[in-house]
């Protein structure tokens, strides 16, 4: 039940943050347009529209949300492994960078651009550059995205997609924001060997 009621929270402080940002003094909603992202550009303003209809809608979300999570619980094994999964695709991105690795990287999941789990960041806690969720950034007039706390520009990493192949290997969809538009996107072939997940191929879409 502890599960359930922090989920909940996490549904409703979702809400209260796109609602923010829709008011003229929001930064990603009202910059979208901006976004070097290939799914952002129509996405963010998907996700606006969709936090407006949540709102609306509240009541019945929050305790939709609380009846499903108390069922599912805080992360099942599903969840574990694509996590699994996902986190090596992070670290394999940030590897592939070498010496151009972005000072922070900001990660977003789905191509409405929602934050990651907590449990996915805290895999993350002690990583340099620091790896953080796309809403701890805001969007710069040049397009650009720029950690709140910093200051420093960063880049933003898209989980687009994370389809499930077999109980040892999963497909992942990903855009980084800090690569030239038509070439910024690649499917991760991941697969789990000897107990560790490794980056089998990769290829651009």
């Amino acid at each position: 039940m502890l599960c359930a009621l922090r989920k909940a929270a996490q549904q409703r402080a979702h809400s209260k943050t796109w609602r923010k940002s829709a008011t003229p003094n929001g930064n990603l909603p009202a910059l979208a347009n901006l976004v070097k992202s290939p799914y952002s550009l129509t996405n963010m303003r998907h996700q606006g529209a969709s936090s407006r209809t949540s709102i609306q809608q509240r009541p019945a979300t929050s305790f939709a949300v609380l009846i499903l999570a108390s069922l599912v619980g805080c992360e099942d094994g599903t969840n574990r492994v694509e996590s699994d999964a996902t986190e090596a695709v992070v670290r394999h991105v940030l590897r592939d960078a070498g010496t151009n690795k972005p000072p922070v990287l900001f990660l977003a999941i789905g191509h409405r651009l929602t934050a990651p789990d907590e449990t996915l960041l805290a895999r993350f806690a002690t990583h340099h550059p620091p790896v953080k969720s796309y809403e701890a950034s805001r969007v710069s007039p040049t397009g650009d995205f720029v950690d709140k706390a910093s200051g420093k520009t960063g880049a933003l990493l898209q989980i687009a997609k994370v389809e499930k192949r077999s109980s040892t290997e999963f497909e992942i969809e990903a855009a980084l924001s800090s690569l030239p538009m038509n070439s910024n996107r690649f499917v991760y072939t991941v697969i789990q060997q000897g107990g560790r997940w490794t980056i089998k191929n990769q290829r651009p879409l």
